[in-house]
């Protein structure tokens, strides 16, 4: 879901890191949805060519996918439109953290080529081999195809989507129109859905891993030349026609499998801080067992003690089934082999309730965070007096505090009988949506200040950033006021950033796990 504060930080990442111009294009998307070429260039009043040029870097880097629609029944001229991937375009702000996950996990070379991606966006494998070798001369092809291929084995990269899906032309299906009315709102949000499901391709084509590609690049060259003259005749050898189709691949790093990650490894830490260490390890035993994508974790006991059994040696069976009841998972039989599930959306809900109570605390004081949990927990409407009295609130400040919250969105308020005091009462409960809708908001809006904070600082010292080291070293010799500036630069920004960086870990919560 967006909020006003998250498109403006959508808008903002992108200025930072593709200029104004690009920014003004993609922030047309972001504020009037789906549009057509034309209706694009309409909006922003830019010349062709530069919205053209727009558009090809938002899509090279992930951040807008076309679509075709036909424009009625029976017509067969159809119209491309634009769209905007909101969660790509906040993604861009965890490339560090999804690097050094890559990092940790795989190996630098791995690393260098996701970097790569990251940078330039859709690349082939020849792309990213020349990317390699320039900057190290020396690299082995052959051990960077084995990089590669654990990148796609691993699903941190997967092979780029259809460029233009086409959607069957129907009624809910029209083109944006000038208006855009709610009933609209609702049917492009059908199309955006239906136009990404048509464009994904299935997983065995997804994480495909390159076999045909050639590791010589001179005789790969002089192959892919030859084979490009002769392409589509009969002489072509099927071994160089497999080389073409391969160089042609284009690929992008999978956003949604590092969120998968760093889900499981917040329900790790959770468990981990609320249980003990040996709940983190057992858990994470269990995740490591299976390799679906979803929520739903599975896994037999055997599996999960054999995995644990070649790390904590200490545990035994009966511990391990004593902790994985404690986690909260549910046993299940499959003929005579014991089964073990849990879903880490139960986890996540509650640490995100926990989340909630920490914001309302430093925003409302510890009176309204009780008042938080009591609601939080028994999860059912309370009167006023007896939510005072079970949460030792006195009663004047517990109305001035459910006027707060209510005022937020955080309560729902439910008059029962009539509205004078001595014949009718008041229920309080919490609003799910409105209340996460708030949250959302304000750490949207927190994110978007951290960022246009170091987007000014960076502006305010450009100059001696940009200076090549040479001249930077020259003029801290010269001008030592101006490199005390540079160095409380330094510190300025570190700190914006590691705030961003924590603020980040409530995005996810609210917004992505």
């Amino acid at each position: 879901m967006t909020t006003p504060s998250g498109l403006i930080l959508a808008e903002q990442i992108i200025k930072s890191h593709f200029g104004s111009i690009v920014a003004k294009v993609c922030n047309c998307l972001l504020h009037h949805g789906s549009y057509t070429f034309r209706d694009v260039i309409r909006l922003t009043e830019l010349e062709p060519k530069i919205v053209k040029k727009c558009l090809i870097v938002l899509i090279q880097h992930n951040c807008v996918q076309a679509y075709s629609l036909s424009r009625a029944e029976g017509v067969s001229k159809t119209v491309t439109i634009y769209m905007v991937i909101f969660d790509n375009i906040i993604h861009r702000m965890r490339f560090p953290k999804f690097l050094k996950i890559v990092e940790e996990r795989l190996n630098s070379q791995c690393e260098v080529l996701l970097e790569a991606i990251f940078q330039h966006g859709r690349l082939t494998f020849e792309q990213l081999s020349q990317h390699s070798l320039s900057k190290d001369k020396a690299i082995d092809l052959h051990a960077l195809k084995e990089s590669f291929n654990r990148l796609v084995k691993g699903r941190y990269i997967e092979r780029c989507p259809k460029p233009e899906p086409f959607l069957s032309s129907s009624a809910e299906d029209a083109p944006p129109p000038r208006k855009r009315n709610q009933k609209f709102v609702l049917d492009t949000m059908t199309m955006e859905k239906k136009a990404l499901a048509n464009a994904t391709l299935s997983d065995a084509e997804r994480f495909c891993e390159i076999t045909n590609f050639e590791c010589d690049n001179d005789t790969l060259e002089d192959k892919f030349i030859e084979g490009k003259r002769k392409y589509g005749s009969h002489e072509i050898d099927k071994k160089t026609e497999a080389t073409i189709v391969e160089k042609e691949v284009l690929w992008r790093a999978n956003f949604q499998n590092f969120i998968n990650f760093l889900r499981a490894k917040a329900c790790i830490s959770y468990k981990s801080s609320r249980l003990t260490n040996d709940a983190g390890v057992i858990l994470e035993a269990l995740i490591e067992c299976c390799s679906n994508q979803s929520t739903e974790m599975e896994a037999s006991f055997d599996e999960i003690f054999g995995h644990i059994a070649n790390h904590q040696a200490h545990m035994t069976k009966d511990y391990v089934g004593q902790v994985l009841d404690e986690i909260g998972c549910q046993q299940s039989m499959k003929g005579i082999v014991a089964f073990y599930t849990i879903d880490l959306k139960s986890i996540i809900e509650d640490s995100r309730k926990e989340e909630m109570e920490t914001i309302i605390l430093q925003r409302y004081g510890k009176s309204a965070c009780k008042i938080f949990r009591l609601l939080s927990t028994k999860n059912q409407p309370f009167e006023t007096d007896k939510i005072s009295d079970m949460t030792f609130v006195d009663k004047k400040e517990a109305i001035a505090l459910f006027y707060k919250l209510w005022n937020d969105k955080i309560l729902h308020m439910e008059p029962v009988g009539s509205t004078d005091q001595k014949k009718g009462y008041y229920l309080w409960k919490i609003s799910e949506s409105a209340s996460s809708d708030f949250f959302l908001e304000n750490i949207y809006h927190t994110a978007a200040n951290l960022n246009q904070r170091i987007d000014y600082h960076y502006e305010e010292n450009k100059e001696f950033i940009l200076l090549s080291a040479e001249d930077k070293k020259e003029m801290i010799k010269n001008q030592p006021e101006r490199c005390k500036v540079y160095q409380h630069y330094v510190k300025t920004v570190k700190i914006l950033e590691t705030s961003l960086l924590n603020l980040d870990k409530l995005l996810l919560y609210f917004h992505d796990f």
